[in-house]
């Protein structure tokens, strides 16, 4: 299957494309098809960088060394990456929310972001978080728009404060890592308030993604959708 569509869609199409990609299933045959086939970008999910909860938790079934030897691979063929991840997972301590950004600086994607998690009624992780005591879902307690906001798990505020300057601190420090191993440096963003940081990410988020994604504009059209979009953000 792969081979023939190496060879079929360059020529039945001809577009650069984007894919989604599992790091337990990518081998160097897959990784060559995709750069001959016109893969530009592909996306893929680490989702925690702690061993337990990515296998155990999560069911990922996908190793460390195979997340390395993924990121390998594409750096070698020459293909963009970005990486998914899920911070305050149930029963998720900040550490192993570290090892998940420490994971994806090793990994070195064009891009590496954090979801927060948001227990949505008949997922398998929110059956688990109910399970262990993790979260009581309760008439109060309104499931977030989206998965940049806030966890509603059973936590201190402090604890999520802490998580929602990570999730926004993020992908600078898996694309400037200085600043997460210079432990001043850190410590002054994880000081910064949440609006500031809210405002850093989106703008970082906007012109990362264009940039992946190739836009072909001039600078007063990116200008323009940039504006835009952090408009949009903050609705």
């Amino acid at each position: 299957m792969v081979p023939e569509f190496c060879e079929r869609f360059p020529k039945e199409i001809g577009l650069p494309y984007t894919c989604n990609i599992r790091a337990n299933l990518v081998d160097e045959e897959i990784a060559r098809a995709l750069r001959d086939s016109g893969c530009i970008v592909v996306n893929w999910s680490i989702e925690s960088g702690d061993e337990f909860m990515r296998n155990t938790v999560l069911k990922r079934q996908m190793s460390d060394s195979q997340i390395f030897k993924t990121a390998e691979l594409l750096t070698q063929y020459k293909i963009r990456y970005r990486i998914g991840n899920i911070i305050g997972l149930p029963g998720e301590s900040f550490g192993q929310m570290l090892k998940t950004l420490e994971l994806n600086i090793k990994a070195k994607p064009s891009m590496g972001l954090a979801n927060i998690f948001v227990p949505f009624p008949g997922l398998a992780l929110t059956e688990y978080a109910i399970a262990h005591g993790h979260y009581v879902p309760n008439a109060e307690k309104k499931i977030p728009d989206d998965f940049f906001t806030q966890s509603i798990l059973e936590m201190s505020p402090r604890e999520n404060k802490a998580i929602q300057k990570l999730m926004r601190l993020f992908p600078l420090f898996v694309n400037f890592p200085f600043l997460y191993s210079a432990v001043p440096a850190r410590r002054a963003l994880f000081a910064l308030p949440r609006f500031v940081l809210k405002t850093v990410y989106e703008l970082f988020f906007a012109l990362k993604m264009m940039r992946l994604y190739v836009s072909r504009a001039d600078f007063a059209k990116k200008a323009r959708i940039i504006l835009r979009y952090l408009i949009d953000s903050q609705r």
